[in-house]
């Protein structure tokens, strides 16, 4: 399983993308089944840019 490098996000926010420029939302991807158990991923947009970048595990029970 791979997931976003800290230099992809890195390249990605400082790039231009014009037509991303006033996008603001939050983007999650939840994922059963990892090795640790659950995963989730969270990308918080504000105004075209990674505002604040989440991941977590929740180990099976």
């Amino acid at each position: 399983m791979q997931f976003l490098s800290e230099q992809f996000v890195a390249e990605w926010v400082a790039a231009e993308h014009p037509a991303c420029s006033d996008v603001s939302g939050l983007v999650v991807a939840k994922i059963d089944g990892a090795p640790q158990g659950k995963v989730a991923v969270s990308v918080e947009f504000s105004e075209g840019v990674i505002a604040n970048p989440l991941f977590g595990f929740w180990s099976r029970s």
